[in-house]
This record gives C-alpha cells, structure tokens and sequence, in this order.
C-alpha cells in the first residue's frame, strides 16, 4: 500500500511540475496580453494593477513548479497548489455568474485560448481535488518520515 501511495504521489508531482511550468511560461511569454485576459474578468483593476498581478501569477505558478522539483516532499506545494486552484474556481464560477463573457480563460496565458464555459469549472475543480489529493499525501509521508525518526 505504501508503495502505491509513493506512486501516485510521483505521478501528481509530475504532472503539477508541468502543468505549472507549462501555465507559467505561457504566461510570462505575453505579460501584456494576459494582462488584458484578467482585465477581462472585470474586477476592477486598472491596467497597471492588471500587469503587476499578471507578473504575480505568472511568476507564482513557475515559481511553484521549481519548488515543485527542487523540493519535491514539500508539504507547503500541496497546500499553495490546493489553495490556487481553489481561488481560480471561485473566480470562474463568480464571473460565470455575472454573465460575463470570457474569450480566453487566461489559463495558459494568451496561448491556447478557450472560452470560459462550465467545463472550466469542472476543469478547475478536477484540479482542486487533485490538488487536496497531492497535499493529503505529502502529508501522509511527512507523517511517516517524522515517525520514523
């Protein structure tokens, strides 16, 4: 059983280090054009807000993929990815409910635009669970490492 938890955790940190390489590259390759997806999302930022925020993302998410590698039994990965995730949902969910249409996502940047649609939601919350799954098992191996000293 051990080992299938080792497993499956290796299999998400794999594909969480991609996935925030891919996001954050795509998004530190337009800053300006992402900027203007999350201007998009009308939440009231002025442009300026908007770049600094974009830069923010961007950076954030790549800089989790690094520490994704560089750190790969990190605890505080699943918890940022779980709580990132979280926060995207909410904010899809919150400007499909103001009936706000979304040409591009921003979820790669300008790159790869799609729609935001309720299959986003979905998408995001798929990534929420997997996320929570992730953190769930760092801390099952944390545990596990600190009980064995």
């Amino acid at each position: 059983m051990r080992q299938w938890k080792n497993n499956l955790t290796l299999i998400l940190r794999v594909l969480f280090i991609i996935l925030m390489l891919a996001t954050g590259i795509g998004k530190l390759l337009d800053i300006p054009g992402f900027a203007k997806v999350i201007e998009a999302y009308q939440i009231g930022l002025s442009s300026y807000f908007a770049i600094a925020i974009g830069f923010s993302l961007a950076m954030f998410e790549f800089q989790l993929g690094v520490h994704l590698i560089r750190k790969p039994e990190s605890v505080l990965s699943g918890f940022l990815l779980t709580f990132m995730h979280l926060g995207y949902t909410a904010l899809a969910i919150i400007t499909l409910a103001r009936g706000i249409p979304i040409e591009n996502c921003g979820c790669f940047g300008v790159f790869l635009a799609r729609p935001m649609t309720i299959q986003t939601i979905f998408e995001d919350l798929f990534l929420v669970l997997l996320s929570a799954l992730f953190w769930y098992l760092l801390k099952l191996q944390a545990n596990s490492y600190s009980s064995q000293k």
